[in-house]
């Protein structure tokens, strides 16, 4: 996106146009860079008790719940403002008289109980063992506003609550609420809005911005570009704590969902995490996933971000740019060398480096497997069963699966469609891809059927994020590449390794495949300039800030949390 990254980083939040001055949005209108993500982890209740049990556990609906023992105190910041609280410390909690299981606001009670509590305009969180935390908006006449298995639908309290104790959440964020009736008024508008309409990740979110109106809760109502404003701060006992950075309010709270559901999980997140892969029940020990069966602990996330191809391109024209699909290409200019680490095994590798690159006789736009072709071109180089990967400057990258007569089939807009090579390119450049992953590869053959047979499955029937994903899965066979295919529970046994240049780098880690799948993309649609700047301005405040922790205890050696 070369300067307009600078220019999107500087507008004035009131500038942004995913929302209405007022705070209220209105309008989505364009979203700017920013991955659709939906999910679903409201619906894994049911699923989640099934495969504790599986694993020798209770159902942890029928266990006493202390939240003191299956939450996690944390702390949210804007920069250095708090935005929210969850601590159980007598400084912090306001104690009520006949406070059952928790200090004041953290108490939790029966739904029988809260039903003589709650008051319109309320939000109700419920919790419950090994389970994401389920928040609606109570609107009065014992009934609920909730989203719930992508829909949000109106219930009574005590249906909603399926037998989980809950609290009154209002005291938790510390923004200011709207008035009640203005709740209210928000929840019920949106009773019957389901799946592709919807604008919130899961329950807390939408309860919340019915309560406070907020953007920052809708998915896209910010800017996933530049810094990192938002902190997680988690309290680990013995006045040590863990910061984790986010770029967005609704990536923090998906986060801070899992850390309440893991955490509620209690005793099982230590057996899950020495369980053989082989005895994970979310695929076929062959490797190839025929029932999807129960999925442990796991957010069902969809992302279309292939579909904000057009909508990216038409924003940055607005903001005074040129369409990116007219621009020149360089992949040395746009994209980023890195390398993905599966514990010490090198599994994913981008570079442009001549040890690396295998050139041929012709390649134009860098070395090797990565250099980028016009589609009529690819179309003598392409045989069946190629992975193909068309790039363009400012947008993320599309994957395809050749499958012979000039066809292609790929995961496009939430569907996987069959079409012609041409129209899936949409003019762009591509490369053929087949060397990046270092997976021992399926037969032609079984490539293009695992593709053929895919065509027409959409929405929720769906197992991949994103379009790479999708191809991969189909050329590979690996259970990795599908939603829920790992556990993420325990250590990050992959790693991002991003090359900044002068032998500098930078790694992250990841507790799953797709989720590092989904940070590379961004990477890519972001551009080289863009990561390599974010980085070197992290990497630079870290040292800073260790420079002055130095100073500050001349000789102390400082503990690396």
């Amino acid at each position: 996106m070369g300067n307009q990254v600078e220019k999107l980083t500087h507008l004035n939040y009131k500038e942004v146009p995913t929302a209405d001055p007022t705070g209220m949005d209105r309008d989505e209108g364009p979203r700017i860079g920013v991955s659709y993500i939906f999910s679903n982890d409201d619906d894994e209740l049911e699923q989640q008790q099934d495969s504790v049990h599986d694993l020798g556990g209770e159902n942890p609906a029928l266990q006493p719940y202390d939240p003191q023992l299956h939450e996690v105190e944390c702390s949210v910041y804007y920069r250095d403002e708090c935005i929210y609280q969850k601590s159980f410390s007598q400084e912090d909690a306001h104690l009520e008289e006949g406070d059952e299981g928790g200090g004041g606001h953290l108490s939790t009670y029966t739904p029988e109980n809260l039903l003589n509590r709650c008051k319109p305009g309320d939000l109700v969180e419920f919790v419950c063992q090994a389970q994401y935390p389920h928040w609606v908006v109570y609107v009065g006449d014992f009934q609920v506003v909730h989203l719930h298995r992508l829909e949000v639908v109106n219930s009574f309290l005590t249906d909603a609550s399926q037998g989980r104790r809950g609290r009154i959440a209002n005291q938790l964020y510390r923004y200011k609420p709207l008035s009640p009736a203005a709740v209210v008024r928000n929840a019920l508008e949106q009773v019957g809005c389901k799946d592709r309409d919807l604008s919130w990740r899961n329950s807390e979110c939408f309860a919340a911005w019915c309560r406070y109106g907020r953007r920052e809760f809708k998915i896209g109502g910010e800017l996933r570009i530049g810094k990192q404003p938002y902190r997680l701060q988690i309290r680990l006992g013995d006045k040590r704590s863990h910061t984790l950075e986010f770029q967005s309010l609704e990536d923090l709270i998906m986060e801070k969902r899992r850390n309440d559901q893991i955490a509620g999980m209690g005793n099982q997140v230590e057996k899950l995490t020495h369980l053989n892969y082989k005895e994970v029940p979310t695929a076929d020990p062959t490797g190839m996933d025929r029932d999807e069966g129960p999925r442990i602990g796991v957010s069902y996330i969809f992302s279309n971000d292939d579909d904000e191809l057009e909508q990216q391109q038409d924003s940055v024209h607005d903001l005074g740019g040129e369409n990116p699909a007219l621009q020149p290409y360089d992949p040395q200019l746009h994209e980023v060398e890195c390398s993905v680490y599966y514990r010490d095994e090198c599994i994913y590798q981008k570079s442009f480096s001549q040890e690396d690159a295998h050139l041929e006789e012709g390649d134009e736009g860098g070395g090797g497997h990565l250099s980028t072709y016009t589609p009529e071109n690819l179309l003598n180089r392409c045989k069946p069963g190629d992975l193909v990967e068309f790039v363009c400057q400012a947008q993320y990258p599309h994957w395809v699966v050749y499958v012979g007569d000039f066809q292609v089939v790929h995961l496009h807009r939430l569907e996987v469609v069959n079409s012609f090579l041409t129209d899936a390119s949409q003019g762009r450049r591509g490369r053929i891809a087949n060397q990046l992953y270092r997976y021992k590869p399926l037969s032609p053959a079984a490539v293009v059927r695992n593709a053929l047979e895919q065509v027409g499955c959409k929405d929720r029937d769906l197992s991949w994020r994103n379009s790479e994903c999708f191809a991969a899965w189909c050329r590979y066979g690996r259970r990795e590449f599908k939603i829920g295919g790992e556990l993420r529970i325990g250590k990050q046994p992959y790693r991002l390794q991003i090359r900044l240049g002068d032998k500098r780098s930078h790694t992250l880690e990841f507790q799953s495949l797709e989720d590092l799948i989904m940070e590379k993309r961004r990477n890519d649609q972001i551009g080289r300039a863009a990561v390599i700047q974010e980085l070197s301005s992290h990497l630079q405040t870290a040292e800073e800030e260790e420079e002055e922790e130095e100073h500050r205890h001349p000789g102390v050696q400082t503990a690396v949390e």
